[in-house]
């Protein structure tokens, strides 16, 4: 079964040899645990949707574990990346 929802990336980290495992919260279902299946291929079409700091519409596959199939970026927010303190902000009130 698959859904779509909109929302953000909290927290991004290495998942065995090749994926990432991914926080996400959305407005429809709450905090997510995501798996992105080769994202740290040299040739993954998903990398660019794991970015924090950006609004995203994700396609998702739920199953045993939820793994990320497709999706969009609806807002980046780059007046957060053009400042070093944003950043360390934004991360802190994600952390939260």
């Amino acid at each position: 079964m698959t859904f779509t929802c909109r929302g953000i990336i909290l927290k991004i980290e290495n998942f065995r040899e090749s994926d990432y495992l991914l926080d996400f919260y959305s407005e429809e279902h709450g905090k997510l645990e995501i798996i992105v299946q080769g994202a740290r291929k040299i040739k993954s079409k998903l990398v660019g949707l794991c970015q924090p700091f950006v609004l995203l519409n994700l396609v998702i596959a739920s199953g045993k574990r939820n793994h990320l199939i497709g999706g969009k970026g609806i807002k980046y927010f780059r007046n957060i990346w053009t400042n070093y303190q944003k950043i360390k902000y934004a991360k802190n009130i994600l952390d939260l």
